[in-house]
């Protein structure tokens, strides 16, 4: 019997070096772990492989933007997209194809290009409808363009699709607070955002709005 899903890859590695879907699970594993060095070379060695898979260009490009590398992850879901588009019209509205529209939406926000990370975001919602990460990318972009109105529209999709995703809770609470000056409503979100992810990048930040909502001056 097998421990975990790395103990059974690397075993597979061992006994058979040449497969190219047991190198991508070793990656998925290791990223889902936050071992992102060793995600990256677990998939490049299963793109020296096979060149011709779009799963671990994919994989690449979302582990390269992880890091920071947004040109290399741009290059990579680029190249997993175009091989998409060898395939046959029946494959091409598969979902898993959403995340890699997706994920190249999000490098390109973060490069502030948000027209083209905006088709991309769409792209993705067009195959999965219920994609809830594809929607508040979408309404990241709306924020990033003053469109406030559409923004809000989008974090309360993605709210619904996704309760449990705490930066949609943050941004919901930043909404209510600085745009709707509706301090309950941003209270709820941001305690939320703190109870479902404790060890958030911005878990400091957030006690403290919550200390500064919750004093003696900010009670009605």
């Amino acid at each position: 019997m097998w421990l975990n899903e790395f103990t059974f890859s690397t075993e597979t590695i061992r006994r058979s070096p040449a497969s190219f879907r047991i190198y991508n699970n070793l990656g998925f594993f290791y990223y889902h772990k936050g071992l992102n060095d060793a995600a990256i070379q677990a998939f490049k060695d299963s793109i020296r492989i096979r060149y011709n898979q779009p799963k671990a260009h994919c994989n690449l490009g979302a582990a390269y933007s992880l890091k920071g590398l947004n040109d290399a992850a741009i290059e990579e879901l680029k190249v997993a997209i175009n091989l998409r588009n060898q395939y046959p019209e029946a494959l091409k509205v598969n979902p898993y194809y959403a995340d890699a529209h997706n994920n190249l939406g999000s490098a390109l926000i973060d490069q502030g290009r948000l027209d083209e990370a905006l088709s991309e975001v769409e792209k993705a919602v067009k195959i999965r409808r219920n994609f809830a990460l594809a929607h508040y990318n979408m309404a990241v972009i709306y924020f990033k363009k003053g469109q406030l109105s559409e923004a809000y529209n989008k974090l309360l999709e993605a709210y619904q699709l996704d309760p449990a995703n705490a930066d949609v809770h943050i941004s919901l609470g930043v909404v209510y607070l600085d745009h709707f000056h509706d301090k309950e409503k941003a209270l709820h979100h941001i305690k939320e955002a703190l109870r479902l992810n404790p060890k958030h990048k911005q878990a400091e930040e957030m006690k403290k709005t919550i200390n500064k909502l919750t004093s003696p001056e900010n009670r009605p």
